[in-house]
């Protein structure tokens, strides 16, 4: 972590004020460069993909049957991110407030500009769900 820190401080003093040094120096020089580099687009990545689920709300239905409970939204991918997987964690409260289960709701691919339903089945009946990105990887 402070590796990362360090690399993308190192990466705008090259950018922003043109950071030089002795040729002895440069091949290091670039591959901190190069890690700022990947650091900042997997910063900016987080960032987009937590930004498309959090405003995520999930319906809720139940069964016919009864005891089993579907939680259900589309988010649309307003990010210039082409995704592969992306997997989503829903905390399941119940009415006081406690956490009393979580499920999770999947997708294969979620390319720029679709549409994706998540859904995510459990027989937990939740008052309240709160939404986090549990993985993803950015397709090629």
């Amino acid at each position: 972590e402070a590796y990362d820190k360090r690399s993308t401080i190192l990466k705008t003093f090259v950018d922003k004020y043109g950071l030089k040094v002795d040729s002895k120096y440069q091949d290091t020089l670039d591959d901190l460069v190069r890690n700022g580099n990947s650091v900042q687009e997997k910063n900016e990545t987080d960032q987009a993909i937590n930004n498309l689920i959090s405003s995520a709300k999930f319906d809720r239905t139940e069964a016919e049957y009864g005891g089993y409970y579907t939680y259900t939204t589309v988010i649309e991918n307003t990010s210039k991110i082409n995704f592969g997987y992306v997997s989503l964690l829903l905390a399941l409260y119940d009415a006081n407030g406690v956490k009393v289960g979580e499920a999770s709701a999947s997708t294969s691919s979620w390319a720029a500009g679709e549409k994706v339903r998540f859904e995510a089945g459990t027989d937990i009946d939740a008052a309240q769900i709160k939404v986090s990105v549990s993985g993803y990887e950015v397709a090629k």
